[in-house]
């Protein structure tokens, strides 16, 4: 028990006072129910600074519902944290006990997960600082409350984080929580294991120890909801499986990819990064080993590395010192960053998550098309906005560099100064190469097509082809020259020649020649 006590009479509320509040604890009120209670919404008059509150109601005749209310009275009422809902008053008269809260705008997490429109209003950054601000309550309830002895709740859920009109998660639902014995970091509890099935840990369960460690296990249930959008006790199937739980879907699927789990509402939002980071540190939460669970100061900070990933789409540059090596996989950059990097997106015109159907194929996204599509020409993804623009050579240069960097041999993808290199070149191409746009040649004579230079070009260039344009002539031919300033230089004119001709033919020529 904590040292400091608090003088509970100065927050008692008269039973009057909460009557008017909920006019009479009307239905039209009520704004939620539990197990052992009813929720109400009410303002209280002006000696309580006309605050908007909720009122919980225990039902009456409930003995269970009576032990939590007195055992919720005295924890929350030493509370004092940001991401705990403040503690405004109670009322015990005439047969009715209540607590009431502080309200909070946004209702609670599960009532936002359940539906979709709010759902889908939600990003992944918000959701992140949802979880962030949850577990810096629970952080605050396992280090003590300032009193240096540890609080475990108990009864983490997601219809026990609220949500305020800034999306700041506050912890409520205090009826079953403990305080810990100090030197063990549990407690042992004789009672009935309490609490919502979905959520308990199994190691636990039943033993009547009470560990800081379930509330991490709950708390992981809660993060792999916020990731997938569906409550631990709803079910859903995956590739024509059966229906299954949440968390079964979870240690089913988590080595081949949670994507398939992640809900459809965020899933082109996330950085794989941050994806990474989060789903890392919520599945060591719901560890059967206990000691492999992380503490909230752990998930903390792996939670604001997995924001700060997000928001600037970029790795965190600190790792421990000692541990140069460690945690490698948060420095892998995705082939989507790649992508952009090549301007493959910038060549196409649709994002990476998008879809487009070409021909009579189904839809497919980027990567998918290109991969399909590379060896029969990138015409058909090109933008229609830019493809009567590109030069021909600009555009080879551009694409054999892009599909290099998205190759699936690691040792095949070029670096960053050859990358810079090639676009350099194909800008160079682009603005002082010959005009040659973009065609759709048959597949066998795409190639040199690309290459078609008109007679018309020509004749005018060299006067007809006249001897005074005449510099040379050799086994195959005769060189012209001209003195239009668009005339091409001697490396246009070698990779003309080489693609036009057989190579080998021309090398036998030079050969007899000298």
């Amino acid at each position: 028990m904590p040292s400091s006590e608090v003088n509970l009479e100065s927050f008692l509320i008269p039973l009057k006072e909460i009557k008017l509040a909920t006019a009479d604890f009307s239905h039209e009120t009520q704004i939620g129910n539990g197990r052992l209670s009813v929720i109400y919404r009410g303002q209280l008059s002006k000696r309580w600074e006309n605050r908007i509150v909720a009122i919980k109601r225990i039902n009456k005749g409930s003995k269970q519902g009576e032990h939590e209310f007195h055992n919720e009275l005295q924890m929350i009422s030493m509370f004092h944290h940001q991401s705990i809902i403040p503690f405004v008053g109670y009322c015990d008269e005439s047969s009715e006990i209540i607590i009431v809260y502080e309200y909070v705008v946004s209702g609670s997490l599960d009532h936002c997960l359940k539906d979709e429109i709010n759902r889908r209003c939600i990003t992944w950054a918000q959701r992140l600082k949802i979880c962030i601000g949850a577990a810096r309550g629970l952080g605050y309830l396992h280090s003590g409350i300032g009193e240096g002895i540890p609080v475990i709740h108990r009864a983490v859920k997601s219809s026990n984080i609220l949500l305020d009109d800034n999306l700041e998660a506050k912890i409520c639902g205090f009826g079953l929580s403990q305080f810990s014995n100090i030197k063990q970091r549990n407690t042992r509890n004789n009672a009935k294991a309490m609490g919502t099935r979905f959520y308990m840990d199994p190691i636990n369960h039943g033993s009547g120890v009470v560990k800081i460690e379930s509330d991490v296990y709950s708390f992981g249930v809660v993060l792999f909801e916020m990731l997938s959008g569906m409550l631990a006790d709803s079910t859903t199937s995956i590739d024509d499986h059966k229906p299954q739980t949440l968390l079964n879907l979870v240690r089913r699927y988590y080595d081949d990819g949670v994507e398939k789990l992640t809900d459809p509402c965020i899933i082109n939002q996330i950085n794989s990064q941050s994806l990474q980071m989060f789903k890392e540190v919520a599945y060591k939460c719901i560890s059967f080993v206990v000691e492999d669970r992380p503490t909230m100061d752990m998930i903390i900070k792996k939670l604001e590395e997995a924001l700060d990933i997000q928001n600037h789409g970029a790795t965190s540059t600190t790792i421990a010192q000692s541990y140069p090596y460690q945690n490698l996989e948060r420095f892998l950059i995705p082939l989507t960053a790649i992508n952009l990097a090549t301007n493959e997106l910038m060549l196409c015109g649709m994002l990476a998550y998008s879809k487009r159907r070409i021909g009579d194929d189904q839809p497919q996204t980027l990567l998918n098309l290109v991969r399909r599509y590379y060896n029969e020409g990138h015409d058909n993804l090109i933008d229609p906005q830019i493809r009567g623009q590109i030069n021909t050579h600009s555009f080879h240069v551009i694409k054999e560099i892009a599909y290099r960097c998205i190759s699936l041999n690691l040792k095949d993808r070029p670096t960053m100064n050859t990358i810079i290199n090639s676009i350099e070149e194909a800008l160079d191409i682009q603005n002082h190469g010959a005009v040659s746009t973009i065609t759709q040649p048959d597949q066998k004579s795409q190639n040199l097509e690309r290459y078609l230079i008109p007679l018309k070009e020509i004749t005018l260039a060299t006067a007809c082809f006249s001897s005074e344009t005449r510099i040379g002539d050799g086994g195959f031919g005769v060189c012209i020259s001209h003195k239009s300033e668009e005339r091409p230089t001697m490396e246009t004119i070698i990779e003309r020649i080489e693609d036009a001709m057989d190579f080998q033919e021309l090398k036998k020529c030079k050969k007899r020649k000298t």
